[in-house]
């Protein structure tokens, strides 16, 4: 627990080291949907056709949002320097 709370404190405060790839699994849960509605939260900025780019996307939580708010005519480029993480 204690080299958790480790590496969660070192992704906060960014620190010269990245998340490791499966820490990622932390922040995909199901219940985080009720609180943290990514559609809802980007959809003032983001509208169907649009391109739009996801710069340390992890494993996807915003990217599934923005490609539902984009449509079928946009695109959503995620991009993570974490290859584990795509």
């Amino acid at each position: 627990m204690k080299r958790i709370i480790h590496y969660f404190r070192r992704c906060l405060f960014l620190d010269k080291h990245v998340c490791p790839w499966w820490f990622g699994y932390s922040f995909d849960n199901p219940l985080r949907k009720l609180i943290h509605k990514p559609e809802k939260i980007l959809s003032p900025h983001i509208s169907n056709g649009m391109t739009v780019l996801d710069i340390g996307c992890g494993m996807g939580y915003f990217s599934i949002g923005m490609a539902e708010l984009v449509g079928e005519n946009g695109r959503v480029i995620s991009v993570d320097i974490q290859r584990k993480m795509l």
